[in-house]
């Protein structure tokens, strides 16, 4: 017998989630003992419309007339909503928060003022839009760039599969309409780019994870490049989901608060008008921060938009710049100190 609100995980990401079957036979136990069903998706926060759940649930439903109302889905996206299935907002989703505030206080970083690259690009896993941005910084402003990226056309970051691909993003490139593939498949080429002592350094820490020897991403691993944040103006951010209808933050859009540095941010629509509302400062009176309003494929041009323009600045405007934006770096930094569960809580679902 299954035990009520004993939660079944559901694996997802932007554009699909895995193990359908499982989930329908999970479906099927709960209808059969006359049971509610309770799903969890954290510790991500994807936009449940575009992974396809809904839509499994929906043919489920329809088929043996399980009620929706029966299904209860836990989530870190602070705004998803659906008419019929039921909602539970988890900010603990947003794990990272407390980790990070724990570790920048073991671990405090020293800030300069005086960075020898206009942007930094820091990609773990490959995918169609971090590919994208990846190939317009090396290819146009590859010495004002300071970029790993831990994945290639030979060797990734992810478990071997003949479908390389998949993992790469060059599918989903083709897709979205991308007008640079073939400076894609050159950057690739050149991958996996990593910076060799910070490598050695991780693989000697007791919490490192081996994945195919490759450059983990665990933490603290992936606070390990924050030592690198004083040679870079701006940090370009790729959240996990870039969908529209999506509040998830990472410990990507967390790095340049901590480094106090600002950043331009690849997620989904309004990703700042989100950090907005949980109290945090952007940067709209340096640059057009207009990208926040699009979505997808035209967010990627908007950005492009940006970043070419912040390459004209010379080394000197870009001290001048961050000595000036400094009041909302440190405000940015101390809201991230004293970030909450129940303040991520209250700003979304209250």
């Amino acid at each position: 017998m299954l035990i009520d609100q004993e939660y079944y995980r559901v694996g997802i990401n932007d554009n699909k989630f895995w193990h359908k079957n499982r989930l329908v036979m999970y479906l099927y136990k709960c209808m059969l003992n006359d049971q509610s069903a309770w799903l969890d998706v954290t510790p991500e926060g994807s936009n449940l419309h575009g992974c396809g759940l809904y839509q499994q649930l929906d043919e489920f439903c329809d088929a043996t007339g399980y009620a929706k109302q029966q299904i209860t889905i836990r989530t870190g996206n602070m705004i998803e909503h659906h008419h019929s299935y039921k909602i539970q907002h988890d900010p603990t989703a947003w794990f990272e928060v407390p980790i990070m505030q724990d570790w920048i206080r073991k671990n405090p970083q020293q800030i300069t003022t005086a960075p020898e690259k206009h942007f930094g690009h820091f990609i773990g896993k490959s995918n169609w839009h971090r590919l994208w941005l990846a190939a317009v910084l090396d290819s146009d402003h590859a010495n004002k760039t300071f970029q790993t990226y831990n994945t290639g056309l030979a060797t990734h970051y992810l478990a071997k599969t003949d479908d390389v691909k998949d993992f790469i993003g060059l599918e989903d490139l083709v897709k979205n309409d991308c007008d640079i593939l073939d400076r894609a498949v050159s950057f690739l080429k050149t991958c996996p780019r990593v910076i060799p002592e910070d490598l050695r350094a991780i693989q000697h820490m007791p919490t490192y994870i081996k994945q195919q020897d490759h450059y983990p991403i665990q933490f603290p691993a992936n606070l390990n490049i924050l030592q690198y944040y004083n040679d870079i103006f701006v940090d370009v951010v790729h959240e996990t989901f870039v969908r529209d209808n999506v509040c998830f933050a990472t410990e990507k859009t967390w790095r340049p608060m901590l480094a106090r540095r600002p950043f331009i941010s690849m997620a989904g629509r309004q990703h700042l008008e989100f950090l907005h509302r949980l109290g945090f400062q952007t940067f709209s009176q340096y640059w057009n921060e207009t990208y926040d309003d699009h979505g997808m494929q035209h967010r990627i041009h908007k950005i492009i938009d940006v970043i070419n323009h912040i390459a004209t600045w010379d080394t000197k405007q870009l001290e001048q710049v961050l000595l000036d934006m400094r009041p909302i770096l440190d405000h940015n930094y101390n809201v991230f100190m004293n970030l909450t569960g129940h303040k991520i809580l209250k700003a979304f679902c209250e």
